[in-house]
């Protein structure tokens, strides 16, 4: 049993966080306007104009019912929005008491202007950390248990700690990577698990939950089984995975011993949605190009498995599913002859709008992925629209220590309506457009950034992308970028002073022409050179005298950005890492990043020798 997690110390409601934090200065006040000169949007303060439902997620069906109501006069903090159903605006709101959720427009009046952000803020997701994976809650007798938690918000980084535990489980104090091998002898035992987690701040939040020693709800598959006369045992296996899969249920657990499979895995709803590679076997699995595999339900895993040879996506998620997590795998070798069809190995349904939450991706693997112009059937005009994951509609969800190169696009793509999604500790080169790209195809608002080594053929990380789309409270900190850092003109900024926050990073424009910050059309620098932007304690690499800007126009140096107000403390200059071309992103000794960064820590990803 699973019981739900606490959090310690810090309120985590924004509302109230907000309102802590303006008596300090640290953010704007409401100030004396009236109510006629605020209009709704990201950090505004609200009030409700009458008694009003709450939903979920903006309903799309009369029929949706709704979690709850807010009595008339109701305040809180808009957090994002807004969505637009039958021509009616949708906005979610965090209120300062009661349950929060999706609000209809006509039930708000707006009370203030953006409130802004605190500078040097240390979590657009959640000022206090939150554990978004769920455990398994059942280990084999005689085969490892291994499973690891995903944390969002905080101050990164965490400490792990077992509280209670079976004799002979650890955990990770850095990763939160639990292992444990229970002997045969145990099988019909429970132990009761607790998980503490304390970020930097000695936040702490924690899990709790009861595991179970059995041998019930495991089958297992083999290359050398049989789907005839198998019975699905560790010692009588099936053969094919699609097979093990439609003989369980939503609680139970599929092994796949190692070994070449030649198949398109076939899930379907309430059936076996947890495959997990038997623990220091590698099971190879074909897809010879056969199809997609739709991910169904809630709680699912996929671990441990190397998957190849797929069509335009290997695995499909059509929006309608929760909870799942995607660890240890290596994929590779996809190709897509389409035109603008976001080839990825894992792709995030656009239309399942506000539903795809809390997915957990962790230490894969993501390589070669082969968009048009590849020779492929003769077509050699690529239009690098690829990426190891492309992601519409997600929240909440966690990217973390995964690697992707030889990508024909970018290495991650959080392309639409994000909300408190966090990319930390991923690796990407050898992509040919960026490292990692925020592109806001409507908006994208609350998303951390940290730790990443992102290396682009066209830029290294780009925050704010398609000409429509909106975007705020966005943290890009402590990254090593190699291609410089894009903000595309037409983007819109929003939600006050600081919310957009790009600091302690190394930006390394590889020997371009090009300016380290790509951004801005026009003189005075635009939105992206306002207050809404807080750009500092950064250092960039670059042979040219100009830092941002655009190609022809609108170039500033260093001297004229810092008179918009941006990178006042940062440095120009070699970062002086030990190989980047090598991948090793270690600063030397002597290197100037070393203690420069906004809290006296080391700027850039990885911390100084």
């Amino acid at each position: 049993m699973l019981k739900k997690q606490t959090t310690h110390i810090f309120q985590s409601k924004l509302a109230r966080n907000l309102a802590l934090l303006a008596p300090l200065g640290l953010i704007a006040s409401a100030g004396s306007a009236s109510a006629e000169d605020f209009s709704l949007a990201l950090n505004v303060l609200v009030k409700n104009n009458s008694d009003s439902s709450i939903y979920a997620q903006p309903p799309k069906f009369s029929s949706i019912t709704p979690i709850g109501s807010q009595s008339t006069d109701a305040t809180g903090v808009v957090i994002e929005g807004p969505a637009t159903l039958s021509g009616s605006n949708w906005w979610h709101v965090d209120f300062d008491s009661g349950v929060d959720g999706w609000i209809s427009e006509s039930s708000l009046t707006a009370t203030s202007s953006p409130q802004g952000k605190p500078a040097n803020i240390y979590s657009m997701v959640s000022l206090t950390p939150e554990i978004v994976s769920w455990p398994l809650t059942k280990a084999y007798p005689g085969v490892e248990y291994n499973i690891r938690l995903g944390v969002i918000g905080g101050k990164f980084p965490y400490t792990f700690g077992l509280t209670q535990a079976p004799s002979g489980m650890s955990i990770h104090p850095k990763t939160g990577e639990i292992s444990w091998k229970p002997s045969a002898s145990l099988e019909g035992q429970s132990y009761q698990v607790k998980v503490d987690v304390y970020d930097s701040l000695q936040q702490m939040t924690s899990q709790e939950y009861t595991l179970q020693v059995t041998s019930t709800g495991f089958h297992f598959v083999s290359p050398y089984g049989s789907d005839e006369s198998g019975d699905g045992t560790i010692n009588s296996p099936w053969k094919t995975i699609s097979h093990g899969v439609d003989q369980g249920t939503t609680d139970d657990i599929l092994y796949v011993r190692g070994g070449d499979y030649y198949e398109l895995i076939n899930f379907s709803a309430n059936k076996t949605n947890k495959v997990l590679a038997f623990p220091s076997e590698t099971p190879v699995v074909d897809v010879n190009y056969a199809g997609v595999m739709d991910t169904k339900g809630e709680f699912g895993v996929i671990d441990g498995l190397e998957i190849k040879n797929c069509a335009r996506w290997c695995f499909y998620v059509s929006g309608a599913e929760t909870d799942w997590i995607f660890r240890r795998n290596h994929m590779h070798h996809l190709y897509d002859t389409s035109t603008s069809g976001n080839p990825s190995f894992i792709f995030f349904n656009d239309g399942g709008r506000y539903n795809t939450a809390r997915f957990v991706i962790q230490n894969n693997t993501f390589h070669d992925l082969f968009d048009r112009g590849s020779g492929i059937h003769g077509d050699n005009t690529s239009n690098h629209h690829g990426s190891s994951m492309v992601m519409y509609d997600v929240r909440e969800s966690l990217v973390e220590d995964n690697v992707a190169y030889n990508i024909d696009g970018n290495g991650y793509h959080d392309k639409d309506n994000s909300f408190k999604n966090t990319f930390r500790g991923n690796l990407a080169y050898n992509v040919s457009q960026a490292g990692l790209s925020i592109s806001n195809q409507y908006y994208s608002f609350g998303v951390d950034i940290l730790n990443n080594k992102l290396t682009g053929k066209f830029v290294g990380l780009r925050v704010g992308h398609q000409n429509v789309g909106v975007i705020g409270n966005i943290l890009a900190h402590h990254n090593t970028v190699y291609g410089g850092m894009e903000h595309k003109n037409g983007t819109t900024p929003v939600g006050g002073a600081n919310s957009i926050q790009i600091r302690d990073n190394i930006i390394d424009s590889i020997g371009s022409s090009r300016p380290a910050v790509f951004c801005c059309n026009t003189g005075d620098g635009g939105a992206w050179a306002s207050e809404i932007s807080e750009r500092d304690y950064n250092l960039y690499s670059t042979s040219s005298s100009i830092i941002a800007g655009m190609w022809g126009s609108n170039r500033f140096t260093m001297s004229t950005w810092n008179s918009f107000g941006q990178d006042v403390n940062s440095i120009v200059g070699s970062p002086m890492l030990t190989g980047p071309a090598f991948r090793d992103y270690t600063p030397l000794p002597n290197s100037p990043v070393c203690g420069a960064g906004s809290d006296g820590s080391d700027i850039g990803a990885v911390p100084c020798n």
